[in-house]
């Protein structure tokens, strides 16, 4: 073949079948398989994770060697846009569909195979670095982790997991996929957004993505905790979730995402980073709220209109939204006894809603308690401190949500079980 065709020609060809071929497989699935709308969730689930996860994988191989695209046009940050799109293509809905006939394990070690086969044969659209199979161990993990997302989603389980892939891939949006994609068709180079901050001016706008990107987390681990669902429209929550960022907004994840892509484009200086921040804004407004009139409304008339009476999808309230009462349960001596008496009474009249404590002996309780019945929560330790925080004005909310925050959380709520562990073996 390559005796008939130009360089230029065989390279158009190899990235047309890089394209086309998944592309026509996964219509082919679709017609095949008639997903259904869970199936069909997954699918756009393992793809959406795929275009950042191998976005990722390309900037680090391009910065270690791995492998480069020897392209000049349509690509994004050296990687080609068609084989970009084709790839997740293949690693994502062909792939879920696949796995119908095909375990999990035996696609991964049949792609392990066709890339070992292949990828030596890809010129001239690729070239290999001597240490590209590093890459390739990388490349699998990046899939694996797609399907087992995209598997969580078909088969809708552990919900507070798919949360967990869904902030991942949120973040892989926002910090990488669409200021890189932005800026590379603006040809701005990256080095004007992935900097060091070099002014006080940086240190503010850094600080406040940061923020921004926190409280975009707690809205999402939210929808897990308290709705077993997650923000995409397709996997939405089991109930309507209304606590947490929630009772002080509608639309937390929305606006969150326009406000952090406006933080970038002012530290990049990027006019096209800032259509996109006025785009989410856009977008949000008409297909946010018709999806949760449509949706959320019919299937949960009653709840829905009693929240959004009280909670606007652009306005932030000072002070939570609460539905029921809430029980609190703290053991009746002991370091978080003792710290217990000397919080409570200060903090009393700042928390809003009805909270009921009583005490139980140390025998009997182990740690901190929080209930709330009407909205489906309970708490322990450390994470029960943070649901009591909430009941507080914004500020106090704020450090609720870092208490509850994933990981960082868990780990301050063992930590403190440890503490109370040798107290209570020294006493």
């Amino acid at each position: 073949i390559h005796n008939f065709l130009s360089l230029a020609e065989w390279l158009a060809v190899e990235r047309a079948v890089f394209l086309v071929f998944p592309t026509v497989a996964a219509i082919m699935l679709v017609v095949i398989c008639k997903p259904n709308p869970r199936e069909a969730t997954g699918a756009m689930v393992g793809f959406l994770w795929q275009l950042p996860a191998l976005m990722l994988l390309n900037l680090t191989a391009d910065a270690l060697g791995w492998w480069h695209f020897n392209v000049s046009s349509n690509q994004v940050a050296g990687l080609p846009i068609d084989v970009w799109i084709g790839w997740a293509l293949w690693w994502g809905p062909v792939a879920v569909f696949l796995m119908r006939w095909i375990p999990l394990w035996a696609f991964v070690a049949v792609s392990v195979v066709i890339d070992l086969v292949t990828m030596p044969l890809l010129s001239p659209l690729v070239t290999l670095g001597g240490d590209w199979l590093i890459g390739e161990f990388a490349a699998m993990l990046c899939l694996v982790l797609g399907l087992y997302a995209a598997i969580l989603t078909s088969e809708d389980r552990l919900p507070k997991r798919r949360a967990m892939f869904h902030v991942l891939g949120w973040g892989g949006y926002m910090v990488m996929v669409l200021p890189v994609s932005a800026l590379s068709y603006m040809e701005r180079p990256l080095s004007g957004l992935y900097r060091l901050p070099s002014t006080g001016l940086d240190g503010l706008l850094v600080l406040i993505g940061l923020f921004l990107l926190f409280i975009g987390v707690a809205a999402t681990a939210e929808f897990a905790r308290a709705g077993d669902g997650t923000p995409i429209p397709y996997d939405p929550p089991k109930s309507v979730v209304a606590t947490g960022p929630y009772a002080f907004n509608a639309n937390p994840m929305q606006i969150i995402s326009a406000a952090f892509m406006g933080v970038l484009a002012l530290y990049a200086n990027s006019w096209g980073l800032a259509y996109i921040a006025l785009m989410f804004l856009v977008f949000d407004a008409i297909y946010a709220s018709e999806y949760n009139r449509q949706h959320i409304a019919k299937s949960m008339p009653h709840t829905w209109s009693s929240y959004r009476g009280e909670v606007a999808d652009w306005n932030v309230r000072w002070t939570p939204r609460l539905e029921g009462n809430a029980e609190v349960v703290i053991a009746s001596h002991g370091p978080a006894a003792a710290l217990w008496k000397r919080i409570w009474p200060r903090m009393t009249p700042h928390l809003k809603g009805i909270i009921h404590v009583k005490t139980e002996p140390n025998e009997k309780l182990k740690r901190l308690v929080y209930r709330r019945p009407s909205a489906g929560i309970e708490e322990t330790g450390v994470r029960a401190a943070g649901r009591i925080l909430e009941h507080g004005p914004l500020p106090l909310a704020i450090c609720g949500w870092l208490l509850r925050f994933p990981y960082f959380g868990g780990g301050l709520d063992r930590l403190t079980g440890l503490i109370i562990y040798c107290y209570r073996r020294a006493f």
